[in-house]
């Protein structure tokens, strides 16, 4: 995880999970988590209206999206079958939530995430 990167929201999230979506372990949460910052839509969130159909709509792209990209990196973990399939996808719409609430929590969170993703697709 880069030094002055989304650490706190890593935190933030591990803190906030309910126990059964922290079973996943501490580096998976984190893997999670840092995919849902570079897969997170922030002007179509900007756009849509809160608590609005649209808004769910985006949410659950986003974790499939976090999902999809997850298991195509760690395609070997798929070994372990429906139990974990469940927990992971739990997991991974608990997260969403979490990073939406800190998203929304401050305008200087959605700053941050711009910042985050820029530096996380090469910007300087």
């Amino acid at each position: 995880m880069p030094s002055d990167g989304p650490k706190e929201l890593c935190e933030y999230v591990r803190k906030a999970l309910p126990l059964r979506a922290r079973l996943v372990g501490r580096e998976r949460l984190d893997d999670l988590t840092l995919i849902a910052v570079t897969e997170w839509p922030i002007q179509p969130l900007m756009d849509a209206r809160r608590g609005s159909g649209d808004e769910e709509r985006i949410l659950d792209s986003v974790a499939q999206s976090v999902a999809r990209t997850y298991e195509s990196v760690r395609g070997a973990e798929q070994r372990y079958g429906f139990l974990w399939a469940f927990v992971l996808s739990s997991a991974v719409s608990a997260i969403v939530q979490l990073v939406l609430q800190w998203w929304l929590s401050r305008p200087s969170n959605r700053m941050k995430m711009a910042a985050w993703q820029y530096s996380m697709r090469g910007g300087s």
